[in-house]
């Protein structure tokens, strides 16, 4: 598995979000919404013309090590172990005339990077926009790799 941002790789699919909570799944055939680890709604891809991230973000490029620190620190200051929920966002997805606005767990405190946010909804809008594109996610680890080394080099 691969990650990049709220990218993530599985054998088989496309993740966006926390893989073991809310998250959106991205295979050839279909998008699935899937919330405490069952698939709550499924598209097919010509059903959505768009999805809109409203994600945490920072501008912070490695958020899980600078929360890391954070945690750290104040743990060492209060003399206790801090409990501490990253934000979850929102995905918002048009369907014809009707939008539906699903929760995206996240994995950092701070929110995600910039710039992988916007590689991420450059990503969707690719997919949704360009059918062959859609061939991409038989590699999702592959694919995942190469949106990463894309901002690696274009900031």
């Amino acid at each position: 598995m691969t990650r990049f941002g709220p990218l993530h790789s599985s054998a088989s699919a496309l993740i966006v979000g926390d893989p073991t909570r809310s998250h959106l799944r991205f295979d050839r055939d279909e998008i699935r919404y899937i919330a405490e680890e069952r698939t709550v709604a499924a598209y097919g891809w010509a059903d959505v013309s768009r999805i809109q991230l409203n994600l945490p973000q920072t501008r912070f490029r490695y958020p899980g090590a600078t929360a890391g620190v954070a945690m750290s620190v104040l743990a060492l200051v209060a003399h206790d172990t801090l409990d501490l929920e990253a934000k979850p966002g929102t995905a918002t997805m048009t369907r014809g005339t009707e939008t539906t606005t699903v929760r995206i767990d996240t994995h950092h405190l701070i929110g995600y990077w910039r710039g992988a946010l916007t590689a991420t909804q450059r990503l969707l809008d690719r997919l949704l926009s360009d059918a062959p594109s859609r061939a991409l996610l038989n590699n999702p680890d592959q694919l995942v790799k190469i949106v990463a080394a894309s901002k690696r080099w274009f900031r």
